[in-house]
């Protein structure tokens, strides 16, 4: 529940070493979501409170490295 937006996108994408990222009650995009759950070391990601479809819970299932995802 922070002033997190797409625009902090790049700033969190330069954390390459990240493993817990809470982005939940944000005012993030879908873009952004894909985005940066592609962080090679993030295994844990909050993202309660934002609103995605079903094809990016299907891709973000996918993901090989995270080992915790939670969503509503």
């Amino acid at each position: 529940a922070t002033a997190i937006t797409d625009q902090s996108a790049p700033l969190l994408l330069s954390m390459s070493n990240i493993t817990t990222l809470r982005l939940n009650q944000t005012n993030i995009s879908e873009n952004t979501v894909l985005d940066v759950s592609n962080l090679g070391s993030l295994k844990s990601l909050n993202l309660l409170g934002i609103t995605i479809s079903n094809d990016t819970k299907i891709a973000l299932a996918q993901l090989q490295n995270l080992e915790h995802l939670y969503l509503e």
